[in-house]
């Protein structure tokens, strides 16, 4: 009985492991300098397709309170330098000012094709 309790224990741990691993995967980096600050699934509540007034394709990613606060004290500590913001190991904006710091829980990111906005918003929601 011992044996099966340790071993249903190890399996359980183990279990915890690989979700907490899934949740530490990048999905988006913000760098400005030296200094950066990683989003994993934990930062992100939700992702969606939307346009703007010009009909260009955003994808609108909605921060959990983690998120929204790892966003804010990056570029608080970043006002008037520049920013990139990489996505899936790719720069999708380079060289941004950050005028203000950001304090909003949604954020909208433009990307360069229909395709690649659906491929993030895909593997945010896996």
């Amino acid at each position: 009985m011992k044996i099966v309790a340790q071993s249903t224990l190890i399996l359980v741990l183990f279990a915890i492991f690989l979700l907490s691993c899934v949740n530490q995967k990048e999905l988006i980096r913000f760098e400005s300098g030296n200094s950066y600050v990683i989003l994993t699934a934990r930062d992100i509540t939700s992702a969606y397709i939307e346009s703007d007034a010009a009909g260009k394709k955003l994808a609108k990613v909605v921060l959990s309170d983690s998120g929204q606060r790892l966003v804010s004290e990056f570029t608080d500590k970043n006002l008037n330098n520049t920013m990139s913001v990489i996505i899936q190991k790719k720069v999708v904006i380079k060289d941004l000012i950050i005028r203000d710091k950001i304090t909003l829980k949604t954020i909208f990111i433009s990307f360069e094709s229909s395709e690649e906005i659906q491929e993030f918003v895909l593997d945010l929601k896996k």
